[in-house]
């Protein structure tokens, strides 16, 4: 019976771990593959972002144009400001102020700038002087290129930017928070997503370029394309996921569940690619699970990367209860089949018993108990010979016993 047991359970149990591996096979494949979308689900939102900052950009290029507040803002200074030219001038320079200002609200940016046709700063949103140049701004430079060319689009991209020209573009508090210290030092320079569209004559030449762009670094809560990422990917998972933006390789913007910031700053080596590829970062001692893909500027050169993470522990625990259930399953199976072998051995045991039993009582001479088990397996057949046998040796004994009967008589 034991045997019989074993032989049902000793399979069960080797198909079962063939099975586990498998399914954690297959986990581990599925969570890759997850990621890995997740991931190119993460670069279409940060390319959403760009989108709308294109938006804000030909939006307020066409109404600077309409309303001629570009020729105002190039308007020469010194007027007297109670002559007519002077108050249309102070007038002109309050409704660009506002419409900058609307601009960068409406928009929910950092920062929106008019630049002449060299890239010269004429005006800004943020506090401050608005001078300075930034002619070697690669979206300005790729604007005027296609001016030049006839073509009068918004572009938009990615761009590294220093502190000294983050200054110029927004004022000294974003540089500041485009400031990151890491490993002992301070990382000035910011990620930022910036769009610019032109502003043309009727001849087609290029007067101006609006440049509107959004600080990576540090970016609030309301502004964080990281933000964006988490909600739309994990709405159920606000402990055991986040995304992260790097900088090159350095982390500028991080919303993972780490105290005190600690993503923040640090630089990852997780493989980045056009095809995002899933690999294990560790943050404070905790693996995650990890899939970035690249953020590559104007001229196509990765400047950094967009990602997500997922801590391994929740996958982990959707590995164990997996295989939780299938251990109960196996051991329902194990338990089922000791019951049927219990069942088919006893089954199998019992007839022979009662054969066994059988023959020692007809060796005794105890004929007079019927052999009544019924089988159409061999083991009915001995019955019935073992039957046959008892019968002939009963009817034998009794002729005997009846001859000398009459021999004594």
């Amino acid at each position: 019976m034991i045997f019989s047991a074993l032989l049902v359970f000793v399979p069960l149990l080797f198909s079962a771990l063939i099975i586990g591996y498998i399914v954690k096979s297959s986990i581990d494949d599925q969570s890759a593959q997850s990621m890995e979308k997740d991931a190119r689900v993460a670069e279409q939102l940060y390319k959403n972002r760009e989108l709308l900052i294109i938006q804000v950009v030909q939006n307020s290029a066409q109404s600077i144009s309409a309303q001629g507040l570009f020729d105002l803002a190039q308007a020469p200074s010194g007027a007297d400001p109670k002559s007519a030219t002077g108050r249309v001038q102070e007038e002109g320079s309050k409704r660009l102020a506002g419409l900058l200002n609307n601009a960068q609200q409406a928009g929910n940016i950092d920062f929106i700038v008019l630049t002449d046709s060299k890239g010269n700063i004429i005006a800004r949103q943020a506090e401050g002087e608005a001078n300075g140049s930034i002619s070697d701004n690669p979206l300005v430079v790729s604007v005027q290129n296609a001016v030049t060319a006839s073509r009068t689009y918004a572009q938009s991209s990615s761009v590294k930017e220093s502190a000294e020209k983050i200054r110029l573009l927004a004022g000294e508090q974003l540089a500041q928070r485009a400031e990151i210290k890491t490993e002992g030092k301070s990382i000035t320079d910011g990620l930022v997503i910036e769009a610019a569209a032109p502003i043309t004559n009727n001849n087609g030449r290029l007067l101006g370029i609006v440049v509107a762009g959004l600080l990576v670094n540090n970016a609030p809560q309301e502004r964080a394309v990281i933000e964006d990422i988490k909600t739309k990917l994990y709405p159920s998972l606000p402990d055991s996921s986040g995304a992260s933006i790097t900088l090159n390789d350095m982390i500028v913007s991080t919303n993972m569940p780490i105290q005190q910031n600690g993503a923040l700053g640090k630089r990852t080596n997780a493989a980045v690619g056009d095809v995002p590829k899933t690999s294990i970062e560790v943050f404070n001692n905790e693996a995650y699970k990890s899939a970035y893909v690249p953020i590559k500027d104007i001229s196509n050169q990765v400047i950094g990367r967009v990602g997500v993470q997922v801590k391994q522990s929740w996958f982990n625990a959707v590995l164990n209860k997996v295989l939780l259930i299938i251990l109960l399953i196996v051991l329902v199976f194990i338990l089922g089949a000791i019951g049927v072998a219990i069942y088919a051995a006893q089954k199998l045991t019992k007839p022979i018993m009662e054969l066994t039993e059988a023959s020692n009582n007809i060796s005794l001479g105890k004929l007079d108990e019927s052999i009544q088990i019924k089988s159409d397996d061999e083991i009915g057949q001995l019955a019935e010979a073992l039957e046959r046998m008892r019968i002939s040796l009963k009817q034998a004994l009794d002729r005997l016993r009846s001859r000398r009967a009459q021999q004594n008589n």
